[in-house]
């Protein structure tokens, strides 16, 4: 069954004219981020969609497989990202969810989870890699939006929330965190 959330992403991404690559099913968007790289002369941006991945993974890598959204950002940078960089990038991931759904008691489990009551919502693993003087900041997510893995301490946004969550919110949502990230990346990038 499709994921609709990487769907959503996917569309948001066509019409923002966000450069992107989308898989229905691949090891790990980390991985394909990292791929791609090491196989470009010249790299830019980009943003790894998948619907599904069979080698997910997280910190100390422990598996990620079962999220609703699966995708990696990767960015270009000029030099290499402070020791800050996870717990920035976490906090982009917070403020977005904050900014588009307030009444969720959201948490940072630092360096590099999103919980809500106790229970995980969501992951980030985060890879800086180089290429002589290139340096690619990736920034994979995996996030429960729908429904999560069982059993464990997890939870899915859609629990937290009222109202139903839909493409048009999903895009608001993508909207601020891609803002958020960009104005962290500054922030990681400052000597």
């Amino acid at each position: 069954m499709p994921s609709l959330i990487a769907q959503w992403t996917k569309k948001w991404a066509e019409k923002r004219n966000y450069p992107f690559l989308f898989y229905i099913q691949t090891t790990s968007t980390n991985d394909k981020a990292k791929e791609h790289f090491t196989n470009n002369k010249k790299y830019k941006s980009l943003l790894f969609i998948a619907e599904s991945q069979t080698k997910g993974r997280g910190r100390r890598n422990q598996q990620w497989i079962n999220s609703d959204m699966m995708v990696s950002w990767s960015y270009s940078l000029k030099k290499a990202p402070q020791p800050v960089t996870t717990t920035l990038m976490c906090l982009a991931l917070y403020e977005a969810l904050n900014h588009s759904w307030k009444k969720c008691p959201f948490e940072i489990k630092k360096p590099n989870d999103i919980y809500i009551s106790n229970r995980k919502l969501a992951g980030l693993l985060i890879e800086a890699i180089s290429k002589g003087d290139l340096q690619q900041l990736i920034i994979g997510v995996g996030m429960n939006i729908f429904n999560h893995p069982t059993p464990g301490p997890f939870t899915h946004l859609q629990e937290h929330i009222t109202k139903k969550i839909n493409e048009k919110e999903w895009f608001l949502f993508l909207d601020e965190w891609n803002k958020q990230i960009n104005k962290k990346i500054r922030l990681c990038i400052k000597t």
